[in-house]
């Protein structure tokens, strides 16, 4: 295992790479993505992610290893979001991004990454909602999120969504039908609540209690 640096869109990323052999041949398994090294050379999580595996690696039976990151010495930055990691590992039971790519292979016209775009635009409703534009400022919280994601997907990805939206919500229902060997006799829907404040009266609009 050991730190690989690609460059991106002018930044430097880092990534945690494993070697294995494959029919007489050495292949790299990428096991993590790390985000920017000017960035991460400032995080104290990533820092401290670092102190862990270092320990882990050499506490294995090989024990002779390390991690070599930075010569420069780290200071205190902003941490990173990794709780949307829990939110990846239920995407890929559900299997989504296979879902969304199945759509994509039938129109050729779609030349960006949906399963990812879609995914950073559920993470971020679901961590803290946001508008797109702020989801795109944000994106770089997110470990994995640096690249090939401009605003313009975010508001494309919308598009394709809602044109698949009823196919998305049939295909997640049997998904979780099946995972969860559900027996389901009736489906309650809930609708957001609404109510008006107001100083005026009309048919619409009445004094009393909202329609909850």
């Amino acid at each position: 295992m050991f730190l690989k640096v690609t460059k991106a869109g002018g930044y430097e990323y880092a990534k945690i790479v494993h070697n294995y052999r494959e029919n007489g041949k050495i292949k790299q398994k990428v096991l993590l993505n790390l985000g920017r090294i000017d960035e991460l050379k400032n995080d104290p999580s990533f820092i401290n992610l670092v102190d862990k595996l270092q320990k882990i690696f050499l506490s294995s039976s090989e024990g002779t290893g390390s991690i070599k990151l930075f010569p420069e010495d780290v200071s205190e930055g902003i941490i990173k979001n990794w709780g949307y990691i829990v939110y990846r590992k239920l995407w890929e039971e559900l299997e989504i991004g296979k879902f969304l790519k199945q759509y994509i292979s039938q129109n050729s016209r779609i030349k960006f990454d949906i399963d990812k775009v879609a995914f950073l635009m559920t993470a971020q409703r679901l961590i803290q909602p946001v508008s797109k534009l702020q989801t795109y400022y944000r994106k770089n919280r997110y470990f994995g999120f640096e690249e090939d994601i401009d605003l313009n997907q975010l508001y494309g990805g919308l598009d394709i969504l809602a044109q698949i939206k009823e196919d998305l919500e049939l295909y997640l229902y049997h998904k979780n039908r099946d995972l969860f060997n559900m027996v389901v006799d009736v489906v309650f829907y809930d609708v957001t609540t609404f109510y008006f404040e107001s100083i005026k009266q009309d048919d619409l609009r009445d004094f009393g209690f909202s329609k909850d």
